[in-house]
């Protein structure tokens, strides 16, 4: 999976989009989705609070997985649907301070 974050003022994108995706042809559908094809692959980047995102494309809530001084959003949350994602994030963890 190759992924980053882009942030400004304030706002911040995430996109997501799967390399070398021929290693998962034994899956029968057109796309790798979902768990079958993903299992616990999470997307990482440095910071925590987020614990909510939307995909602009698709519409699809995605919880985030804080773990310590990371969050984690789970590729098969964000390749659900199609094997691309952009999210923004929709709620902070209320603990963040």
């Amino acid at each position: 999976v190759c992924a980053f974050a882009r942030e400004d003022w304030g706002s911040t994108l995430v996109v997501a989009a799967p390399r070398l995706c021929s290693r998962l042809e034994r899956h029968a559908i057109p796309f790798p989705l979902g768990a079958d094809a993903w299992g616990d692959t999470t997307v990482r980047w440095p910071g925590v609070g987020i614990d909510l995102f939307e995909d602009v494309v698709t519409g699809r809530q995605c919880s985030a997985l804080q773990g310590e001084d990371v969050t984690e959003l789970p590729v098969a949350e964000l390749f659900a649907d199609l094997p691309i994602a952009a999210v923004v994030p929709l709620r902070r963890d209320p603990g963040e301070k």
